[in-house]
């Protein structure tokens, strides 16, 4: 009995990749062409007119020929393809060739980028030259302006008129000639004339001065002794003068911060910025001063108030304290109590300042459980304890000493900032 034939099974593995369609291999390669036509027609330029002249003479005979069109379908299997499908693409393909290949490799080969550059730097170098050309044009009128700043400065300086001769000189300056010798020339000649003309007016100045301090205007002659000092701090009547003026307005300072020391001492003792407002006037009063004495006998008075300030800011201080520790110590202990722990706090020491928590119950490990990241005894002694012992009562304690800030030292401290830490002495 005949056995029917049986199919093969197909073998596994990877489908066979479907080929490439004939239209658009052809459309890869025109595509190709054109975007390589650029980049030859500019790095070869003949090659590219040949190769351009060759691709747009090609499509020509392949639209006017049919055995050139023929032949060619056959090379890319474009038989089935419409007509005017190829014949479009090959109309392109050549137009193309013809402009991107062959013109614009001709336009390279006939130096055409360098003459656009060259044009494109000449322009820029005709812009150039009209920016400097403008610059000079403007450089020359602010020069002329300046010369003629110049001489109007000149003239009115000859006029007598000097102030308006500086402000002429300036505009000549800031016109750009700064630099001008000329400019430099008559800025020391008007210099030298307002010199002249003020060491002129020192003899007047020095009768104006000498009035002033007959009469007791001391502060009035002060102020003149100053603007003559500044003419010429040598000119030996204004020195002598100025130097007695400046004698008495000592003795009358000196006199008035006395007065001011003994009128704060008496009447604002209790009141530290006034005393320290005092003791800065005072404290600049000299064993060659006439009043020093005086002055010694002012300073004793303001360090009485000072020491009383002291200890009365010092005992506020240290009151504080105290009441900061108390009531730490009542609120850690209603605290633990509320917690349900039995542990009693105390305060020890004249001023309260060493603590002790006893608890029953308390031992090695608890103790570093409250101690092992330094807050609690950073609070302790941020408020004033020296020392902070934890004990059961009955067999064990352990203790922690700390450093406080110096709370006898406090008013001092307090003082500080009117400066009257220190004692007053002259």
């Amino acid at each position: 009995m005949a056995l029917a034939p049986q199919a093969r099974p197909q073998a596994r593995g990877a489908a066979p990749k479907a080929p490439l369609h004939p239209f658009v291999r052809f459309l890869l390669i025109v595509l190709g062409v054109m975007v390589g036509s650029a980049v030859l027609a500019t790095h070869a330029p003949v090659a590219a007119i040949v190769l351009g002249a060759g691709f747009t003479a090609l499509a020509a005979l392949y639209v006017a020929k049919a055995d050139v069109r023929r032949h060619i379908d056959g090379v890319f299997g474009l038989q089935a393809r419409r007509q005017t499908d190829k014949l479009l693409v090959a109309i392109v393909g050549g137009a193309w060739s013809f402009f991107a290949l062959f013109m614009f490799g001709a336009w390279v080969a006939s130096g055409g980028p360098e003459k656009a550059e060259a044009e494109k730097q000449a322009r820029a170098a005709a812009e150039r030259r009209a920016s400097e050309a403008k610059a000079q044009q403007e450089a020359a009128a602010r020069a002329s302006q300046a010369e003629a700043k110049l001489n109007e400065a000149e003239a009115l300086l000859g006029a007598g008129q000097l102030a308006q001769a500086q402000q002429a000189t300036e505009q000549a300056k800031t016109l750009g000639a700064s630099t001008d010798p000329r400019a430099a020339e008559l800025q020391q000649r008007v210099d030298e004339t307002v010199h002249r003309q003020a060491q002129a007016t020192l003899p007047a100045r020095h009768v104006a001065i000498a009035d002033k301090a007959q009469s007791g205007a001391w502060s009035e002659a002060r102020g003149l002794c100053e603007e003559a000092r500044a003419i010429d701090p040598e000119h030996p009547q204004i020195k002598a003068t100025c130097a007695e003026v400046d004698a008495e307005l000592r003795k009358l300072d000196v006199g008035a911060w006395i007065a001011e020391a003994n009128r704060a001492a008496a009447e604002q003792c209790d009141t530290p910025l006034a005393i320290g407002e005092a003791w800065k006037h005072l404290r600049q009063v000299g064993p060659a001063d006439s009043g020093f004495k005086d002055a010694k006998k002012a300073a004793a008075k303001l360090e009485k108030c000072r020491k009383s300030a002291e200890r009365t800011l010092g005992k506020a201080l240290r009151d504080l304290m105290i009441t900061q520790r108390t009531e730490w110590a009542q609120r850690y202990e209603t605290q633990l109590l509320d917690s349900g722990l039995d542990v009693r706090v105390s305060l020890l020491g004249k001023y309260k300042d060493m603590v002790k928590i006893r608890w029953v119950l308390l031992g090695r490990a608890t103790v570093h459980q409250l101690t092992k990241d330094g807050e609690m005894l950073q609070e302790l002694q941020k408020i004033g304890f020296k020392r902070v012992t934890f004990s059961d009562g009955y067999f064990e304690s352990w203790y922690f000493d700390l450093e406080p800030a110096d709370e006898a030292n406090g008013g001092a401290a307090a003082l500080r900032g009117v400066g009257l830490e220190r004692p007053i002495r002259l």
